[in-house]
């Protein structure tokens, strides 16, 4: 049975993340109540290891929700002052992580793997290592619709696949790919040309990018079933 980084030291380091940040934006809000400081508590999702998608996301929630254009200048200092602690932790949780891949022969290969792709930095690897163990296990569709990228039909009635939709699956992942594939649509050969020729069948660019995350995924999910780099998996 492979390994995957869904063991017990990983998902302690996640649950100690969740924790911590927890914690630090609890006391936030105890010191500012009545100030006008966001509620962070309701913004960052606390419990078992598995939900906690992406550290980073807790930066993206915070710059999101802290609305520091309408903040007083004591209470943007405040929140811009928490932002800052909690990206250093972000760092820290990063950086363990990466130890604990390195420390894994048969994860670190697979991260290797996918920073061949081009468009796959050390980030949207993490990612899917971490939060997708089952790539290269599944099938293409398996692994699409345990993303969310595959698009289902939403039947009610008498409608029978007029509109279809991506649905649930794993934000983590999910995200990561879309970038992944929107950085792909400029830099990555293989992704631009397949890009264009939907912008050129009148495809809107929110669903060819999504498209593009697909076809990256299923690209990714071969290369790690076969142990392979991308220039030998597109060849």
């Amino acid at each position: 049975m492979r390994k995957t980084l869904q063991h017990t030291s990983t998902c302690q380091l996640l649950s100690q993340c969740g924790a911590v940040l927890h914690h630090v934006c609890e006391n936030a809000n105890n010191q500012n109540s009545g100030s006008g400081l966001c509620n962070y508590t309701e913004a960052i999702p606390v419990g078992e290891a598995g939900t906690l998608a992406s550290p980073i996301r807790f930066t993206a929630l915070l710059r999101r929700t802290s609305r520091l254009d309408s903040a007083s200048p004591i209470i943007k200092r405040d929140i811009q002052s928490l932002v800052r602690l909690l990206e250093r932790r972000v760092q820290k949780l990063d950086a363990r992580i990466d130890v604990a891949i390195a420390d894994d022969p048969e994860t670190s290969e697979t991260r290797t793997l996918l920073e061949t792709a081009p468009s796959v930095g050390p980030g949207v690897a993490r990612t899917l290592v971490v939060d997708l163990p089952e790539l290269g296990a599944l099938g293409r569709r398996e692994i699409a619709s345990l993303v969310g990228v595959a698009p289902y039909a939403k039947d009610s009635g008498r409608k029978r696949g007029v509109v279809r939709r991506i649905r649930g699956g794993r934000s983590g992942p999910r995200t990561a790919l879309y970038l992944a594939a929107m950085n792909g649509a400029r830099f990555n050969p293989v992704l631009k040309a397949f890009y264009l020729r939907l912008r050129a069948a009148g495809k809107p660019p929110k669903l060819a990018f999504i498209a593009l995350a697909r076809k990256l995924l299923t690209i990714l999910n071969a290369m790690v079933r076969d142990r392979t780099t991308w220039r030998k998996a597109t060849a």
